[in-house]
Formats: structure tokens, sequence, C-alpha cells
């Protein structure tokens, strides 16, 4: 009888249990997404996020709903160029050239870790007058181009290791999880492309269709 405790026992603890998925709140945008009827959200993540711990950074995320009443399930996710810019600042091509698709989807933007809103990691305007822009750089002149960036670096508060696209596209699944999305449609635009090639690499299952 002991013997089959501590076997049970081993097995129940053995037995790991999954946390329940966030659902994420939406709410109406504020005057900073320009787009008609958009609703806002946030989502906590880990900066780091193989280690599932310390400190966490809150994504930003804008969900632009279907017009039509025939509404498909899965939405068209924007992911926007750079790397660096917005993907809430790409709000206006629903209202243009995206409008066709909106019809009957949702479209999903979701600012980037270290862009947008999201734990932003903005420099100061460099000096035009410095070294930085300077068209004929010598090797003399290399470490004067360069000190803007090293500032800029060391005035970040952030862990700069954890910002690559493989850490970003694990939280864009993670985005749609919580807004409880199946399956989705990309959509990169210049940098955005590879990403969505990366999102595609790494959860493959979740998606309908990729546009680069």
């Amino acid at each position: 009888m002991y013997f089959i405790r501590a076997v049970l026992a081993a097995i129940l603890l053995s037995v790991t249990v999954e946390a329940a998925p966030v659902t994420i709140a939406l709410e109406p945008c504020a005057e900073e997404v320009d787009a008609v009827g958009a609703e806002c959200g946030r989502l906590k993540v880990f900066e780091d996020r193989a280690h599932g711990e310390g400190r966490t950074i809150s994504l930003n995320i804008a969900v632009l709903p279907a017009l039509d009443t025939d509404r498909k399930p899965d939405p068209l996710f924007i992911l926007t160029g750079g790397p660096g810019q917005a993907a809430t600042d790409a709000a206006p091509l629903a209202e243009t050239a995206m409008r066709r698709i909106r019809e009957h989807r949702d479209i999903v933007l979701v600012d980037q870790r270290g862009t947008g809103d999201s734990h932003p990691l903005d420099c100061a305007p460099v000096d035009a007058d410095s070294a930085y822009y300077m068209l004929d750089v010598g090797i003399d002149d290399m470490d004067a181009m360069l000190q803007p960036l090293r500032d800029c670096l060391e005035g970040y508060d952030a862990d700069v290791r954890m910002y690559t696209t493989p850490i970003a596209m694990d939280d864009l699944n993670d985005v749609r999880i919580g807004l409880g999305y199946e399956h989705i449609n990309l959509y990169g635009i210049s940098y955005g492309s590879r990403a969505a090639l990366i999102y595609l690499r790494r959860h493959p299952e979740t998606v309908r269709s990729v546009i680069v």
C-alpha cells in the first residue's frame, strides 16, 4: 500500500498544470489610433520569455473589428517596417488600402516590443551637425560617429538582448491566444515581411495565409 501511495504521489508531482491563457480586455482606443471603431488593450509579457520570470513589459494592441456582420474567424495581423515602426501607426490603412479586407475580417495591430507604446527603445535626436551625419567619414571620425549610438544604448531601461524578432513573434502568438483567434493571416511590410516569415517558422499551425 505504501508503495502504491508513493507511486501515485510521484505521478501527481510530475503533472504540470498549464496556466489558463490570459484574455485581453479591449476598450475604445484613444485618438492616437486613427481608425473608426478601433478597440485597444494591453498584454503583459516577460521581458525574458525563456526564463518566465523577472520584469514584465506591456504590449500595446489595437483591434479594428470587421465592419460586416459576415465576419470571418481569422483576422489580419499587420507587421510593419523598420524595425522600429509602431504597428498602431498603420491604423489608417484600415480606412484605405485595407478597407475591403476589414469588411469581413478584424485587423490586428500590435506594437512590437521596443516600439510604439510597447516599452519603446527610443533615442534622443542626433545633432545634424555631428559626425553621425558626415558623408565622408574617415577611420579617425568613426569613434565620434558611433558615440551617439553608444550613449543611446547605455540609456535604455531594458535588456536589449530580449528585443529580437523571434522573441517578439512569440509575443505575437500570445496576443493571438489572448484575443481568442485560432488562426491568423499575416501581412508583412518591409522588415515586417521578415518578421512574418519568422512567425510562420515558429508557429506554423496558427497561420492561414501570409502576404509579404
